[in-house]
């Protein structure tokens, strides 16, 4: 997301104008609960029992179940509206060719999933 909270779209190669979800979302996402996870010492290995096992002085569970639903939520999302090819392509999301109202609900995950993001580095 730009810095006015823009989708920030592939500018040159084969995805030029998609969105690069996992780039932009997941991996901010899952590097800031692997973080915390190691600071927390938890051997899991899948981003969601980490998140899970995380101490509640860390993050309470409701904002471990509010997280939670939301990059589930970004999953769901991604595989329904991208148009994989290949392994790569599943992983850009069309923007140009969404309705409005898709485009904001996939700005708004991301915006969720970064600022989340943001907490637990913080931490």
């Amino acid at each position: 997301m730009g810095v006015l909270g823009q989708p920030l779209v592939e500018s040159h190669g084969s995805h030029t104008g998609s969105l690069d979800l996992k780039e932009k979302a997941q991996f901010p996402y899952v590097n800031a609960i692997c973080q915390f996870a190691i600071k927390a010492r938890i051997l899991e290995t899948f981003t969601l029992s980490r998140l899970e096992k995380l101490p509640e002085s860390g993050l309470p569970s409701i904002k471990k179940e509010v997280y939670k639903n939301q990059f589930l939520k970004l999953l769901v999302f991604r595989l329904s509206y991208s148009k994989p090819d290949n392994y790569g392509d599943g992983h850009y999301l069309p923007i140009n060719s969404l309705s409005k109202k898709t485009k904001g609900r996939s700005e708004r995950y991301c915006r969720k999933l970064i600022v989340f993001s943001f907490v637990l580095i913080l931490q």
